[in-house]
């Protein structure tokens, strides 16, 4: 397989940069909601194992490590939460750049120039 050609990359960029602003927005939200969902579905797969019998015969140890793994995945839905409450309280709703960038760096869905 080829590496992918400089010109289709750069006619790809040219695209992307013709979209209107509240459409990357658009775009870039959604695609924040569905990481979102997964990481939520994650939590509550992972919550579930607290409440199995077998979840007492654990060491002290493997508890921790789990309670500071649930930790971190609620740090992480937050994170994910962070740029719709933010589209949503902060700018009234009004597509902004610095909501795009925002989502872009919570999201991870496109490369940002």
């Amino acid at each position: 397989m080829s590496e992918p050609r400089p010109d289709i990359i750069y006619a790809y960029l040219q695209r992307s940069c013709r979209r209107s602003l509240s459409k990357q927005v658009k775009t870039a939200l959604d695609e924040t909601r569905l990481l979102m969902l997964g990481a939520q579905v994650l939590f509550g797969f992972k919550l579930n194992g607290v409440f199995q019998e077998e979840f007492a015969n654990l060491s002290v140890a493997s508890r921790y490590v789990d309670c500071a793994g649930q930790v971190l995945m609620a740090m992480a839905i937050g994170l994910l939460v962070a740029p719709s409450m933010q589209h949503r309280i902060v700018e009234n709703g009004e597509d902004t750049v610095r909501i795009h960038r925002n989502a872009m760096k919570r999201g991870g869905c496109e490369v940002w120039r």
